[in-house]
């Protein structure tokens, strides 16, 4: 079974597989700034989840970032 991941405005969200309903933020504004540590605009272009590695692989216009459990 698949995750569905959607980017936002600032945010990456968990959302059900009808899209109606946020499940989990996955990734906020609030962990992006505290990642980069530099003022800069979040907007996340793209999102894959790697099962190999059990990370989070986020693209953004500022650069890529990955997020590891």
């Amino acid at each position: 079974m698949g995750q569905v991941l959607v980017c936002g405005y600032s945010s990456v969200a968990q959302v059900d597989r009808e899209g109606r309903n946020i499940l989990a933020q996955v990734v906020t504004h609030k962990m992006m700034k505290e990642l980069i540590r530099k003022p800069t605009y979040f907007t996340p272009t793209y999102v894959y989840f790697d099962r190999n590695t059990d990370s989070l692989v986020v693209g953004m216009t500022s650069g890529i970032y990955a997020f590891a459990e």
